[in-house]
């Protein structure tokens, strides 16, 4: 922070090249993302309420989504003959993801709960003018959860995905397929809209 404040002093207001810059920099600190084992996600996901943050959170961790993707999936992104979900992925960046047996019959009994169209998780309270769960209500949802759940670790909801690449990888499945799922690799870009 104080680097990059000495550097603008320095090439914008002093207007003065300092070569000092070029060399200092500091290094990236590269930390190995924290992992939950099995017992621990169980664990946490029986402490969540709700049964809209309950599915959500389940949806996330056993199809490897980022926050964003899982926030704004929709009923329509359920393809639940080819066993897929639709994700729209970060950077304009479609794909679909291979969905578990049983999480459908959860995500329709979650569906005859509220019957929001077109969110698949909508926010409490928004029914009659339906909008997608908000990131604050789903970061109190899971801080409370972790609460509850006595960890001493401090998962973030992206410990979530974390976890589901490296069990796949914990399993044998193919690095490249793991990329594939996670949009890693092999993302198709999403269509332009019409101008």
């Amino acid at each position: 922070m104080s680097l990059c404040a000495l550097k603008f002093f320095f090439e914008r207001t002093l207007q003065r090249n300092w070569p000092v810059f070029t060399l200092a920099r500091p290094r990236k600190e590269r930390k190995l993302p924290t992992v939950l084992s099995h017992e621990e996600v169980r664990r946490l996901l029986d402490c969540v309420e709700g049964p809209i943050f309950h599915m959500y959170f389940l949806t996330v961790y056993a199809c490897g989504l980022r926050r964003e993707e899982g926030r704004l999936l929709r009923v329509e992104d359920i393809n639940s003959a080819r066993g897929l979900i639709h994700v729209r992925g970060k950077g304009a960046k479609d794909r679909w993801v291979p969905k578990p047996g049983v999480l459908l019959t959860q995500l329709r009994e979650l569906w005859n709960i509220h019957r929001t169209r077109p969110w698949l998780f909508p926010h409490p309270g928004s029914l009659d003018r339906p909008r997608p769960i908000s990131r604050r209500a789903l970061q109190l949802a899971f801080a409370a959860a972790r609460a509850r759940s006595g960890m001493r670790k401090h998962p973030v909801i992206h410990t979530l995905r974390h976890c589901y690449g490296t069990y796949l990888l914990e399993a044998g499945v193919s690095l490249r397929l793991i990329q594939a799922n996670l949009a890693i690799l092999h993302s198709t870009p999403r269509p332009s809209a019409p101008t």
